[in-house]
This record gives C-alpha cells, structure tokens and sequence, in this order.
C-alpha cells in the first residue's frame, strides 16, 4: 500500500511539474543546442555527422520510448484509481515501465560507446564540455535543474 502511494504521489508530482514547467523547456533546449552546434563546429566535419546521426537516433528512440512510457504511466494511474487494486497488474505494468527505461538506458551506453570509440580524446573532451550539465537523457543534473526550475 505504501508503494501505491508513492507511486500516485509521484505520478502526480510528474504530471504537475511537468505542466509548470512548460514554457521554460525550450530555452534550455535552445542553450543546449547552440552549445552542441559550437563544440561540433570545433572537431572534423566527418566526426561531427557522426555524433549529429547518433543524436538525431537516440531522439528518435527516446520520442519512441516516452510514447510507450506515457502509456503504461496511464495505465497504471488508471489501476491506481480504480475502486478495487490489481496488484499483479499494477506490478507488471511498473515491470514493463522499468524495462523499457532499462532498455533505452543500456542501448544509449552501447551507442555512446560504439561512438566514443570513433573520436580522439580531444574530440570527445570538446563534446563533454557542451554535454556538461546535461545526462543524455534529456534531463540537467541537480545543479542545473535547480537553477532551471527557479526560473
């Protein structure tokens, strides 16, 4: 009951936070990609269609997942709510959830290795500087999302 809870809660907090925090998405975005645009105007252009090709995949893979992900977060809230809990159908739907955030996370490294693997020290030293502060997951680290949502 206690996770139940928890979950509602923070399915909740998501949900809210989310709708807040609109408007201020998309100048953090903009920074983030004129950052991106000037370390890759820095190293071969060879190298820098290659990291552009492997963002523009995991965007495309992360747009996939969160359609999924959104879907099982309704399901659940619609488990969550109703008059008598499912348990095994609430747990699998949180299975299925942490799967495919599993899934992304464990294909993201395998990428980012496969890419870091074609890139010089220098190179990739150029784009962990425009990459500092941001996870590769769409999100700021705790420093950055402080700042962020002060806004």
């Amino acid at each position: 009951m206690k996770r139940l809870l928890i979950a509602i809660l923070a399915t909740s907090l998501i949900t809210g936070f989310a709708t807040a925090n609109e408007g201020k998405e998309g100048d953090w975005k903009q920074r983030h990609h004129e950052q991106m645009e000037q370390a890759l105007s820095q190293i071969p252009q060879d190298k820098a269609t290659l990291v552009r090709n492997w963002m523009q995949q995991m965007k495309q893979e992360r747009k996939a997942a969160h359609q999924q992900l959104k879907e099982l977060h309704k399901q659940v809230k619609t488990i969550a709510s109703a008059e008598t809990f499912d348990k095994g159908a609430f747990l699998a739907k949180m299975t299925q959830i942490r799967q495919i955030k599993s899934q992304r996370a464990e294909k993201y490294a395998l990428t980012a290795a496969d890419l870091g693997e074609k890139l010089t020290a220098q190179e990739r030293n150029t784009l962990l500087k425009a990459f500092k502060g941001h996870d590769g997951h769409g999100h700021h680290n705790e420093k950055q999302e402080d700042q962020h949502h002060s806004n």
